[in-house]
């Protein structure tokens, strides 16, 4: 596994971990009801090959699918493919297409359509090249395609309309597992009148509207492997936590993520909710936004430039230690930042933040009391003004706030992100749930994205 260019995209693809809440056995599982979740970040893109937050992977993650897909207890089974076989050294694996698989569109989903998907994405996704990082690039022919020395990848290769072969550059024994991956996931652009909107997928559910702050999603009734309870989700956004809050104990809201201010009191009080713990968290990151091979100085400062203290009292009204768990080291230290940038020339950064209520706060900050002070320049980029696609197609910003959703269980996967030279570990999150007590089943899936497929509503 390399240990460089790592991205949150395969961590959420290898990282299984679920705690379901308690099924009250007098009141069984039926079909129907509405549910409404609360998001603190605008969705600005639900493309799977751009996702720059944890507010749009949850969303798509009930919208698109892969060839293979995970289970609620992290079982590999039937996507998009039917079924499956490998060669004996594990580098020829090929597949067989569902017979009534679809797109929400109607149209059957071909062989055609996955080889499309994966070239498109080798070609146009934002992120770096590694094997590891996106499964799509362990393809035998994948890096002349991304290069453009060839429009087709030669490793895939279409039987007819339901069979496919993929050949691997090297024996790859977890590659089905990666393929769960958000990158091998399977879509189509959707472009009416002239828009570029959402892809189109194949999950259990299909997009009904997209508004950056009310997303709703219906049932797909002709999903292959069943359809899901709940008819429809709405997930919306909130700019303020005090708001969602009170939206949900107001009975508008039946479940949002717990800020982490908010866990001592709701494990004290003995209220008709249930709040889900997890082992997941959200990590917060600064990405690098170019492909350069080696880190530019002004990367090699960003280590030592934040006081994350400050940055979490601004967001959250609690420091580091109140606030967060540790898996890396903290490298604050003003006096090396300014030290490293001497000599250098002029440098100006362009920055996104996080489409969410705090991000243009956190971004003032960094500009007004932070990075100024150790003589490097930077702009803020609004990702509300444009769709997100643009931003990274134009390399308009060359640094930004990842949120990446992360299990603390997966070491490997955390150790790879934190010695990445085009990720810094800002802080991270823990992600726990907060559920009306007639929600039942809502589930904690990989990668800590809630799983909505096999939630039900005990009163409609």
């Amino acid at each position: 596994m390399g240990t460089r260019n790592c991205s949150f995209l395969v961590l959420i693809a290898i990282a299984t971990f679920l705690i379901p809440t308690s099924v009250d056995p007098s009141s069984p599982p039926q079909f129907g009801g509405k549910l409404r979740h609360a998001v603190f970040q605008r969705v600005t893109t639900l493309d799977n090959s751009n996702y720059l937050n944890y507010a749009e992977l949850q969303i798509a993650s009930q919208l698109y699918e892969g060839l293979v897909r995970r289970t609620r207890y992290g079982e590999i089974v039937a996507g998009i493919a039917q079924s499956w076989e490998h060669s004996s050294d594990y580098r020829t694996w090929s597949f067989t297409i569902a017979a009534d698989a679809r797109f929400h569109d109607g149209e059957a989903v071909r062989a055609t359509d996955v080889k499309e998907a994966w070239e498109r994405f080798i070609k146009e996704n934002w992120m770096i090249a590694d094997d590891w990082l996106n499964p799509l690039f362990s393809i035998d022919g994948a890096m002349n395609s991304r290069r453009g020395d060839s429009n087709a990848v030669s490793g895939i290769n279409v039987l007819d309309h339901r069979h496919m072969r993929v050949a691997l550059k090297e024996p790859d024994t977890e590659f089905l597992i990666k393929l769960t991956a958000p990158t091998a996931w399977i879509t189509k652009p959707d472009i009416s009148n002239g828009r570029e909107l959402p892809p189109v997928g194949t999950g259990r559910y299909r997009l009904a509207s997209f508004q950056p702050e009310d997303i709703r999603i219906k049932a797909n009734a002709a999903y292959t492997w069943g359809a899901p309870y709940l008819d429809e989700i709405t997930f919306r956004y909130y700019g303020e936590v005090r708001q969602a809050l009170f939206d949900f104990e107001s009975g508008i809201l039946d479940s949002l993520h717990l800020p982490i201010t908010e866990t001592p009191r709701r494990l004290d009080d003995d209220s008709d909710e249930i709040l889900i713990q997890t082992d997941a968290a959200v990590g917060v990151y600064l990405r690098r936004m170019s492909g350069q091979s080696k880190p530019p100085v002004w990367f090699d400062v960003l280590k030592y430039a934040f006081d994350v203290d400050a940055l979490l009292r601004l967001q959250y009204g609690a420091p580091f230690t109140q606030a967060t768990v540790t898996l890396s080291p903290r490298y604050y230290n003003p006096i090396k930042a300014r030290r490293r940038l001497e000599g250098s020339p002029d440098v100006r950064l362009f920055f996104a933040p996080l489409p969410d209520n705090s991000g243009n706060e956190i971004a003032a900050r960094l500009q007004r009391n932070l990075l100024s002070q150790i003589g490097l320049k930077i702009s803020v980029v609004d990702t509300h003004s444009a769709p997100l696609r643009n931003v990274l197609r134009d390399k308009v910003a060359n640094l930004a706030l990842l949120s990446v959703s992360l299990l603390h269980g997966a070491d490997t996967a955390i150790n790879q992100l934190n010695r990445s030279d085009d990720l810094i570990l800002l802080y991270l999150l823990p992600s726990n749930f907060l559920c009306q007590s007639h929600l039942r089943n809502l589930n904690i899936g990989w990668g800590g994205v809630v799983a909505f497929d096999q939630t039900w509503l005990a009163e409609r």
